[in-house]
């Protein structure tokens, strides 16, 4: 039991950042693709002189950046599930520890993710424009990208538990529920603010992407 309950701690500490990375890693790689790639190969400027609008031209990547992230989550978090299972196989730990989560716990977890991608993709979308190259696009998101894990450095070192002060700060609150729902602590009021607060942060970085 002791062995268990520290492995409990251990991961709602350290998953949360874990899950945070995986949303940004995937992100920030086809942001850049999706706008320097297609710059470098020449076929960004053919696009943007055909008869499509350029908001029907943010809109088609955009969904490209957040549908390919959210898959790119959902992989890495299966992969890392089965992984976590087999090494505990191994150790002959698999029947002292365990970690279940309920449906409502998993969808809680994956629409927070995909809000979580929404967002900074819109953010790393409007950082990779004016970008010409695969480096100048590596280099104008590696800032936003380092500081987008400084919510979930502070989640795993706090125990204050998730409540409406976290909730109404970007990427902050999202790894804050990640975190509440592997402890098992879930209030609904800042679950709903989380997402309105993601909802609204994306679509005013979408506006300043379309301009």
């Amino acid at each position: 039991r002791d062995v268990d309950a520290r492995f409990e701690r251990f991961v709602a500490a350290g998953l949360p950042l874990v899950l945070l990375l995986m949303v940004c890693v995937a992100t920030a790689a086809t942001s850049i693709d999706t706008i320097v790639g297609e710059r470098e190969r020449g076929t960004l400027e053919t696009l943007l002189v055909s008869p499509l609008a350029r908001g029907d031209v943010l809109v088609g990547k955009y969904l490209f950046v957040v549908v390919a992230a959210f898959a790119a989550f959902t992989l890495n978090l299966l992969s890392m599930s089965l992984f976590v299972g087999w090494v505990l196989k191994l150790v002959e730990m698999g029947e002292e520890i365990r970690i279940s989560l309920d449906p409502l716990s998993v969808l809680l977890v994956l629409g927070t993710a995909v809000l979580l991608a929404a967002f900074l993709a819109a953010v790393f979308m409007i950082l990779a424009i004016p970008s010409r190259t695969y480096r100048e696009g590596q280099a104008a998101l590696s800032p936003a990208y380092l500081l987008a894990m400084v919510p979930g450095l502070v989640v795993g070192a706090s125990a204050e538990p998730f409540g409406m002060s976290q909730a109404l700060i970007p990427v902050l609150n999202a790894t804050a529920l990640f975190e509440a729902v592997l402890e098992g602590h879930i209030d609904a009021a800042p679950v709903v603010v989380t997402y309105l607060v993601l909802a609204l942060s994306t679509a005013a970085a979408l506006a300043l992407a379309a301009r």
